[in-house]
């Protein structure tokens, strides 16, 4: 029996606005039409149209992925041992 992976709601929407962005730009079909028939959003799709490839917005985080879980660790530990830490403690640990 072969087990399929359940795709994720990020995964199904993609799929949906990239077969509507094909509809869009191959089949000559209206933005209006095909945001419709496949149940996107239009302003989403009109601007994919415009800018394929969106970038994120906001800034860069101020710790790399691997201190910001090191940090997450201590404080969790932090917590469940009972100690409590205010914002001078934390603006400690975070300006070393």
């Amino acid at each position: 029996m072969a087990s399929s992976k359940l795709k994720t709601a990020a995964e199904v929407s993609r799929e949906l606005m990239d077969s509507a962005l094909y509809a869009v730009k191959k089949s000559g079909v209206s933005k209006k039409l095909a945001a419709k028939l496949f149940g996107v959003s239009r302003t989403t799709l009109g601007r994919r149209l415009q800018n394929p490839r969106p970038e994120r917005h906001g800034g860069r985080t101020k710790f790399p992925a691997q201190v910001e879980d090191e940090l997450v660790d201590l404080l969790t530990s932090c917590c469940i041992m009972g100690i409590p830490l205010n914002r001078y403690h934390c603006y400690q640990l975070f300006s070393q």
